[in-house]
């Protein structure tokens, strides 16, 4: 199945609905751990070479993490994110997180969504 075809099933599938919940979570291979497909403005390296663990050997924890809270800043500006749940990885690395930030257990990812979604939940 394409990305639309995905879409239009998706918009099908709600029509009608009234909702104000966003998530957004990064397209992952099982496989390989790694992003299926890179933005084209990273001057061609990826989100993994600054925020992942190429990152944080690249760099060093300490401008690592100056990376992580930029893209954590960046994409909840862009989004207008009221909060915005950070897990994986090296997440708990991250000492001060900015407001409206906090760290999450990949353990409670499905749950979360589904809670996000399911008014009964």
């Amino acid at each position: 199945m394409t990305a639309g075809q995905i879409g239009r099933r998706v918009r099908e599938a709600i029509d009608g609905w009234t909702y104000d919940p966003v998530s957004i979570g990064l397209p992952r291979s099982r496989a390989a751990r790694k992003p299926m497909s890179e933005p084209r403005n990273l001057k061609g390296r990826t989100y993994e070479d600054y925020v992942g663990k190429a990152g944080l050997k690249r760099f060093g924890k300490k401008k690592w993490r100056r990376h992580a809270l930029d893209v954590v800043t960046r994409l909840r500006a862009a989004l207008e994110a009221d909060d915005v749940v950070i897990g994986g990885g090296n997440a708990k690395l991250l000492k001060r997180l900015p407001r409206g930030v906090r760290l999450g257990a990949n353990a409670n990812a499905f749950l979360d969504g589904y809670r996000l979604w399911n008014k009964h939940a």
